[in-house]
């Protein structure tokens, strides 16, 4: 008996022993999982499927600032607080209860949603959690972690930002446009309705930036693009892809007649000044324009033909706008092409000059010459100035071939100086904008000791137009070195008479247009008898051009125009021809 009492006791023993250091072992694991949540920087989750039961950590409460007293995150309510296109982007109830589709063989699962904070922000979590079934395969819970990534996920959007949007304006940049851009179009809309991709560049954007500030070219960037989401529709999509050129992509419907019309308005609505301080500027655009699938059936390609029709608008006066067609992918090439054979020219001295005499009525004699630029090229036979310099100034080729043509009517100057002889030459309005332009030329005059009135620069009012007063003060500084300043093509422009008025010149050469019928015509007659009128008044002198028969010469003659210049003098001759002009006697003009 005793025997059993002891075993009896022995057991009992163990038993509390056995129960004691259960106890224990779960105290310590409560307390090891109290320590845990308390101390995890993530929040922990926990759903029951048979109870339905949801737990998480006070973690998560301190995480979206609520209390327990004001809002029950352990209940089906925490599912309330993800954010709606979280919702609509299948991770609402499938955050915790449904198959998730990321989950791997293991049960293992996680994504992203944003859940709601007491202040009414959104906190973004990394969701991760572990999914345990049944022998049958049923869920019986799932548990896992919360992880707060909002600051991750704002710096992806922050370099998303940088990566795809113009910090300047806040739209959407080229990168943006190339690989998202037409895909998304593509989603929103049926493939039978037409886009149209408008290809906008500011004109002379350039000269507004090196006349005033960046400050006033970064202030009109933001306005024309706050002027061009005036535009913008739903399924618009606006961007600035470069400096100053954007390009806005919309459905037109099912008909292009709605085209024609937003050109138009993209042009009008630059018609109103920009203000910036107290000051008011003006600017226009040139907008080109490609239809899509019509033009191409791709960003690329749509991109490439509307800058093509961009750069026809441009060609066509600027401040307006031209449609893309098949024939400017020929003049491209074309461009291109000649471009290439220009550049050859250069190195392979394929120019020369020929020198055009200017008459003086009075004396009988000649006072100077119009150097002319002539290419004889191996491919295209005597090419036209008219086709190749538009050509060379638009890929930049002019700089280099102004500075040779200079150099050539500079020493050429210098050869004739002793006979008191006046040579110009022609320069672009591109060559005019270069900063280092002046002391260029001024150099160069120094260089072969050139006499005051010696060399004269013929410029055109397109030269002016793009920034007024840097160029005046730019002529004003060569015209006090010594060089005469000739303003050509005189009565074809918009402004002449602010021109003579303002502008630093000695010559006013009366264009061509006006001459051609000036024995016949009572208007051609009364410009010219205007203006030469109004030159003298103010101490200008004036060349006529195109001066081609008698009548017309003796005409200007009794009119007392004391220069002209044209084929019934000399057509333009290369350099030998046109000193021997200089013993030429000229009586059978009388």
């Amino acid at each position: 008996m005793q025997t059993d009492f002891a075993q009896i006791e022995l057991a009992l023993r163990e038993s509390h022993h056995a129960l004691r250091q259960a106890r224990q072992e779960t105290k310590d694991m409560v307390e090891r999982y109290l320590l845990l949540t308390e101390s995890a920087q993530d929040a922990l989750w926990d759903w029951d499927a048979a109870s339905g039961r949801i737990f998480v950590s006070d973690r998560l409460y301190d995480m979206l600032g609520y209390s327990k007293e004001e809002y029950d995150l352990c209940s089906a309510d925490l599912l309330k607080l993800i954010h709606p296109d979280d919702k609509e982007n299948g991770t609402d109830g499938s955050l915790f209860f449904e198959s998730c589709e990321k989950e791997n063989n293991r049960g293992n699962f996680c994504n992203e949603s944003r859940l709601k904070m007491r202040s009414d922000e959104y906190k973004w979590f990394l969701v991760r959690g572990k999914t345990i079934y049944d022998d049958e395969g049923y869920v019986i819970r799932r548990a896992g972690s919360l992880t707060d990534i909002t600051e991750r996920k704002l710096y992806e959007e922050e370099i998303r930002q940088l990566a795809y949007f113009d910090s300047l304006t806040g739209l959407p940049n080229r990168t943006y446009v190339m690989h998202e851009m037409m895909s998304s179009v593509q989603r929103r809309l049926p493939n039978s309705q037409y886009r149209a991709l408008f290809f906008i560049d500011i004109d002379n954007f350039k000269n507004i930036n090196d006349h005033y500030n960046h400050t006033v070219g970064d202030n009109m960037l933001q306005e024309v693009a706050r002027r061009l989401k005036l535009l913008s529709g739903p399924d618009t999509i606006l961007a600035r892809i470069g400096g100053d050129e954007f390009i806005l992509f919309q459905s037109v419907g099912d008909s292009l007649a709605y085209v024609d019309g937003l050109a138009e308005s993209i042009i009008q609505m630059f018609a109103e000044p920009f203000y910036y301080g107290d000051n008011q500027y003006y600017i226009t655009v040139s907008t080109g324009v490609a239809v899509y699938p019509r033009d191409g059936d791709n960003m690329e390609v749509l991109m490439k033909h509307s800058e093509m029709a961009m750069y026809q608008a441009k060609n066509s006066g600027k401040n307006t706008y031209s449609f893309f067609n098949r024939q400017l992918v020929e003049l491209m090439s074309e461009r291109v092409e000649m471009d290439n054979h220009l550049r050859n020219a250069i190195r392979n001295h394929e120019f020369h000059l020929h020198y055009q005499p200017q008459f003086d009525v009075l004396t009988g004699a000649i006072k100077g010459f119009e150097a002319l630029l002539r290419w004889n090229s191996p491919v295209y036979g005597s090419v036209s100035p008219a086709r190749f310099i538009p050509v060379a100034e638009e890929s930049g080729l002019i700089i280099e071939l102004g500075q040779w043509v200079m150099d050539e009517v500079f020493a050429f100057a210098a050869s004739i100086s002793h006979l008191g002889l006046c040579v110009s030459c022609n320069i672009s309005a591109i060559q005019l904008q270069q900063s280092y332009f002046v002391e260029e030329v001024t150099a160069l005059f120094d260089h072969y000791e050139l006499k005051r009135g010696s060399v004269a620069l013929e410029i055109t009012e397109s030269c002016l137009l793009d920034s007024f007063e840097l160029s005046s003060q730019k002529l004003a500084s060569l015209q006090n070195h010594g060089l005469l300043i000739y303003l050509d093509d005189f009565g074809t422009g918009y402004s002449s008479l602010t021109y003579l008025k303002k502008l630093p010149i000695n010559v006013v050469k009366i264009d061509k247009s006006f001459i051609d019928e000036i024995v016949e015509n009572v208007t051609d007659r009364r410009i010219v008898q205007a203006i030469v009128s109004l030159a003298r008044e103010i101490g200008l002198d004036v060349v006529v051009e195109g001066v081609e028969t008698k009548p017309q010469y003796h005409y200007l003659s009794e009119s007392q125009c004391q220069y002209v210049q044209g084929y019934l003098i000399s057509r333009p001759v290369p350099e030998d021809e046109a000193l021997a002009l200089l013993d030429q006697n000229f009586d059978y003009l009388k």
